[in-house]
């Protein structure tokens, strides 16, 4: 006689409606995941995660100052560095100067662009979009992927569709925190670093760690915020309700999961390595010892 396969017993109705399902997710997650629909909801819920994730990270882009953050802590600071106005491109603002707009080199006189460069401007504004929000399909993937191996070697029955329904519901946080900070910045707030990201830069003792570990610390700051942790909340739930696996499996599938938020940027360069042998911009010059 063959090993036994566990199986889901029967499961409580699920809601109709993409709303009302939101709405139980987001206040009775453990009645969400037991119901844990298998209707057509998750493709409207990860487009509209994808357009606002991506909306958010544009805003933000577009509000947060260069050469801020953590991972600038390898070049010299202002008050460090010695810039050469005279090496200045024509119309181009002194560095640092985020209170000025610079004038375009060429004639003074010549006339503004008209509405075809708005319109070129908003092309490439939705491109940003697009590619800002494709980066919640790799953690779709990721997250689908530890579910569905999970159910694996618990030998439950679970298709790897359902592990990827899954992981785009256990991201709801993400789309309520863009929404969040679009309302923010309509409301003319100013961006800020993520997570806890600035406060590397009040530790003495960050500079002087290896680059891999600054990078591992720069990513993890960025992930420090309650909606992650509301993800990884989900995350459990939906191991242990929708999936049905032992809480020590479960915990090692949010183990892995951390550890790939933290490693995935890295990968993929979205949180540089930065080397202190590096070249710096030809704009900025030491001062003599």
């Amino acid at each position: 006689m063959g090993p036994t396969r566990r199986t889901a017993s029967a499961r409580p109705h699920a809601p109709r409606g993409l709303w009302a399902q939101v709405r139980l997710l987001l206040l009775q997650p453990g009645a969400f995941f037991r119901a844990y629909p298998h209707g057509q909801s998750w493709l409207a819920v990860a487009l509209l995660l994808m357009l606002l994730s991506g909306f958010s990270e544009l805003q933000r882009d577009k509000r947060l100052p260069s050469g801020t953050g953590a991972d600038a802590a390898a070049l010299p600071s202002p008050a460090e560095a010695v810039v050469d106005p005279g090496l200045l491109p024509p119309g181009e603002a002194f560095p640092g100067d985020f209170g000025t707009s610079p004038l375009p080199p060429g004639d003074p006189g010549a006339p503004l662009p008209d509405a075809a460069g708005s319109a070129g401007d908003l092309t490439a504004d939705l491109g940003a979009v697009l590619v800002a929000g494709s980066r919640l399909p790799v953690l779709w993937g990721l997250t689908a992927l530890l579910l569905w191996l999970a159910a694996l070697l618990w030998r439950v029955k679970f298709r790897a569709g359902d592990a990827l329904r899954l992981a785009v519901w256990v991201s709801v946080p993400l789309g309520l925190m863009a929404a969040l900070q679009l309302a923010f910045y309509a409301a003319g707030g100013r961006a800020g670093l993520p997570g806890l990201t600035g406060f590397l830069d009040e530790w003495p003792a960050y500079a002087t760690l290896p680059p891999l570990l600054q990078s591992g610390l720069l990513s993890a700051a960025g992930r420090g915020t309650l909606f992650d942790a509301w993800c990884a909340v989900l995350l459990l739930l939906a191991a242990r309700r929708a999936v049905r696996v032992p809480g020590v499996l479960a915990g090692g599938v949010l183990l892995l999961w951390l550890a790939g938020l933290i490693l995935l940027p890295i990968a993929t360069g979205a949180v540089p390595v930065v080397y202190p042998e590096r070249e710096l911009p030809p704009l900025l010059t030491l001062p003599p010892a």
